[in-house]
């Protein structure tokens, strides 16, 4: 099983006023067999929550609500879980829409120059046996 995530620049988080962040974007889906796909953060430090970065490590400020991911379904992060599942693809695939969804708020901060929001979302295929 093959999934491949076209990058995205979430380069507009920097300004949490802006109330309700909405990304789309895409994965592509090869399988030959029954799968789904999850979405989490793994990282301790994030924890579901874009935090400040500094360009070497995450600081101590991050958003007030965690990162919301969907494709079929809508999941939570940190914990995440299945945002979506099929069956056999084309021998070429199939590209599903991912959306990441991230709500802010008057506390949440703009950054200093050079700082800005980050966290790693880990987006895992699986077949099902």
């Amino acid at each position: 099983m093959t999934i491949s995530v076209k990058p995205n620049n979430f380069s507009n988080l920097e300004d949490p006023r802006i109330p309700f962040l909405e990304i789309n974007d895409s994965i592509h889906v090869t399988a030959r067999v029954p799968w789904f796909v999850t979405a989490e953060d793994v990282d301790p430090a994030t924890r579901g929550h874009f935090t400040e970065w500094n360009g070497t490590s995450y600081c101590s400020r991050r958003l007030l609500y965690p990162l919301n991911v969907s494709a079929s379904r809508e999941v939570t992060l940190p914990k995440g879980g299945i945002i979506l599942n099929g069956t056999d693809t084309t021998a070429s695939g199939n590209v599903f829409n991912v959306t990441f969804r991230q709500r802010t708020s008057w506390d949440d901060e703009p950054l200093q120059e050079g700082s800005m929001y980050r966290m790693i979302v880990t987006l895992r295929g699986t077949p099902l046996i």
